[in-house]
C-alpha cells in the first residue's frame, strides 16, 4: 500500500495517462473476483469478465482532462496534450484571441500574446544587472520566453533549466516563436523535478537565477514563495548573485500581494520592485546591484530584443523601477503557514478590482531612483523615469474606468496622464503598447453599447476602427457584421461574418457569440450563417 501510490504517479500516470489509472480499479476488481471466489466458477468468472471490461474500456477512453470546462472551450483549438506525473498539459490555439496558449490542468498558464511581453523582461533585466552573468538559470519553463529572453546573452556560459513537467518541455516546439528553440542550445541543462529540490543541490552555482512560478494559492506553487523558499535560493547563488521573480497583480487578492512581496523582501539584503507594463518584477540580492551601461548591448539580437521592449539603453530598465524593500506582511508566508492557500474563492466583481488595487498600493510604495542609478541615467533619465511613473497612473485609471469600478478617475484623467506620458515617452514600446489597448478596448466597449441599443450604424465606425487595430479579433468581426447588418451593408457583413467564422468556427458558441445571438441576427445573416457553417441558430437557439 505504501508503494502503490508513488508506484501509479511515476510509472502508470506518465505512460498510460489518467485513463489507465481509472481502469486500474476494475482490473484488479477482476482479480480479485477470480482469487477470492475460491474456485473458477461460473459467478467468478462473469464477475471477473464485467470487472475486465470494464477496466479495458476505461482504458481506452479518452482522459477525463479533456472533458474539463477549459478544455471544453470552443474556441480552443487542440493542438497537443499529454499527462505525466504533475499535470495534464495541453498545447491549444485560441481562436477568438490569435493566441497560442499552453495549460496545465485546467489553467492558463502561459500564452504567446503581447500581454506575455513581461517574460522576456523576466529574462533580460536580472542579467544586465549583473556584472558578469556566466552561470544562469530559469525556474518553471513554460513557453521557454523567459530561457529565449537569457540565451540571447552572449555572456552566458550555462542555462539550467528546472521544470517540474516533463510534458511542458515536450511541446516547447509549439512555442519556437517566442523561445527561439532554447532547448537545443549546448549551453543549456535540462532538470525535471521539484525547482526546490534541485536549487537545494547546487550550493552558490548560480549568477542569476530568475523564475515565474504558479501563482501562490496553488499546491504546487506556494512553496516557490515563501521565507525558507528564499533561503533555499541565496544558498544556490553565488556572491553577489540575483534572483528575478514575476508576481502578477491582477491574479492576487491585496492581501495576498502584500505578502508574497513581502516574504521576497525579507529573504534578501537589497529587493527591488520593478513595473512592466501590468506585471511585477522582484530582483532580489546581497547588495543593490549597478546600473551598468557597459552592460546593455550595442548590437545584435540582444539589442533589438531590449529595443522592443524599450530597455535598450540603462534609463529604459531603471523607468520600470517601483521601490526598494518592502514593510513586513501582518502574517508572514512560510512553510509552516502557507495561508494564501485556503483564502476563500472570490467573487468575480472582487476579482476585477485587484489590478488596480494593487496598481494603488504600487503607487503609494514609489521611490526615487537608487542615487548611483539616477546618476547614470542623467537628465534625459529623470525624465523618462517621470514619464513612466505617469504611464503608471493612466494604466490605473485605465483599468478602474473600463470596469466601471469605485474609485475610477475617469476618462479625462487616463486622458491628462496619457497625455504627459506621450509627451516624454514617445515610441517607448510599452507606452504604445498602453495606447493601442486603451483605444480598442474603447473603441470595442463603445461600439458593443451602441450595437445593444439598436444604434448600428453609430456603432459600425466604432466597431470597424477597432476590428482595423486588432483584426486578430474573431469576436470584434462578428460584432461589425452585426453592425453592418443593421446599418444596410451587406457587403461589409457577410465579409466580417466570413472572416470571424474563419478565425474562430465555433465562434457562435463562445461567450461573444452567445452575446451576438442575444443581439439578434436578421434573417439574411441567419441564412449566411446556414450557407456558411452546419450550425443554424434558428431563433436564437
Amino acid at each position: 500500500a505504501v508503494a502503490f501510490v508513488p508506484l501509479i504517479q511515476r510509472l502508470l500516470l506518465p505512460s498510460g495517462g489518467l485513463p489507465a489509472v481509472l481502469a486500474l480499479g476494475p482490473v484488479l476488481g477482476a482479480l480479485a473476483a477470480l482469487i477470492l471466489g475460491g474456485r473458477l466458477g461460473p459467478r467468478s468468472i462473469g464477475c471477473a469478465s464485467v470487472l475486465a471490461g470494464i477496466g479495458l474500456w476505461t482504458a481506452s477512453s479518452p482522459s477525463p482532462a479533456l472533458a474539463s470546462a477549459a478544455l471544453s472551450r470552443p474556441e480552443f483549438e487542440r493542438l497537443a496534450f499529454e499527462e505525466d506525473a504533475n499535470f495534464a498539459v495541453t498545447v491549444v490555439d485560441d481562436q477568438l484571441r490569435s493566441e497560442r496558449t499552453l495549460l496545465t490542468d485546467d489553467f492558463r498558464a502561459t500564452a504567446t500574446g503581447d500581454d506575455y511581453l513581461y517574460m522576456r523582461a523576466l529574462g533580460h533585466v536580472p542579467l544586465l544587472l549583473h556584472p558578469a552573468p556566466s552561470q544562469t538559470g530559469v525556474l518553471a519553463f513554460g513557453t521557454g520566453t523567459t530561457a529565449g529572453a537569457v540565451a540571447l546573452h552572449p555572456e552566458v556560459d550555462s542555462l539550467r533549466i528546472l521544470e517540474l513537467s516533463a510534458s511542458v518541455l515536450d511541446f516547447a516546439p509549439y512555442f519556437e516563436e517566442v523561445n527561439g528553440g532554447v532547448l537545443s542550445d549546448p549551453r543549456v541543462q535540462v532538470l525535471v523535478g521539484d525547482g526546490r529540490r534541485s536549487l537545494g543541490g547546487m550550493p552558490q552555482g548560480l549568477d542569476v537565477l530568475t523564475m515565474e512560478p504558479l501563482l501562490p494559492d496553488s499546491p504546487f506553487g506556494v512553496y516557490l514563495y515563501t521565507a525558507e523558499f528564499y533561503g533555499t535560493v541565496r544558498r544556490a547563488l553565488k556572491p553577489g548573485g540575483l534572483l528575478c521573480q514575476w508576481v502578477p497583480p491582477h491574479a492576487l487578492r491585496p492581501a495576498t500581494f502584500d505578502a508574497v512581496i513581502a516574504a521576497f523582501s525579507g529573504g534578501f539584503s537589497w529587493s527591488g520592485v520593478f513595473l512592466f507594463g501590468t506585471q511585477v518584477l522582484l530582483v532580489g540580492g546581497d547588495r543593490e546591484p549597478q546600473l551598468d551601461p557597459a552592460r546593455f548591448p550595442a548590437s545584435g539580437p540582444a539589442r533589438e530584443a531590449l529595443a522592443a521592449l524599450g530597455m535598450s539603453e540603462p534609463s529604459g530598465l531603471a523607468s520600470r523601477f517601483v521601490c526598494a524593500g518592502w514593510p513586513a506582511a501582518a502574517r508572514p508566508l512560510t512553510d509552516a503557514d502557507p495561508w494564501v492557500l485556503f483564502e476563500p474563492k472570490a467573487p468575480g466583481l472582487e476579482v476585477l478590482g485587484w489590478l488596480p488595487g494593487n496598481l494603488a498600493t504600487l503607487r503609494g510604495r514609489e521611490q526615487a531612483l537608487p542615487a548611483a542609478w539616477a546618476s547614470v541615467c542623467g537628465k534625459a533619465g529623470a525624465e523618462r523615469f517621470a514619464g513612466v511613473r505617469e504611464l503608471h497612473r493612466a494604466r490605473e485609471a485605465f483599468e478602474r474606468t473600463r470596469y466601471r469600478l469605485p474609485g475610477a478617475e475617469g476618462l479625462g484623467d487616463f486622458a491628462s496622464h496619457a497625455g504627459r506620458a506621450a509627451a516624454v515617452l514617445g515610441d517607448d514600446p510599452e507606452w504604445l503598447h498602453l495606447a493601442r489597448v486603451a483605444s480598442f478596448e474603447t473603441r470595442r466597449s463603445e461600439g458593443l453599447g451602441l450595437l445593444r441599443a439598436g444604434q448600428s450604424r453609430a456603432a459600425l465606425s466604432k466597431l470597424l476602427a477597432a476590428a482595423e487595430q486588432r483584426p486578430e479579433r474573431a469576436d470584434v468581426h462578428l460584432f461589425v457584421a452585426l453592425a453592418a447588418d443593421g446599418a444596410g451593408q451587406q457587403d461589409v457583413a457577410l465579409a466580417a461574418l466570413g472572416r470571424s467564422l474563419e478565425q474562430c468556427p465555433r465562434i457562435l458558441e463562445t461567450r461573444p457569440g452567445r452575446l451576438a445571438v442575444g443581439i439578434g441576427f436578421s434573417p439574411r445573416l441567419v441564412g449566411a450563417l446556414k450557407r456558411m457553417t452546419t450550425r443554424s441558430i434558428g431563433n436564437g437557439d
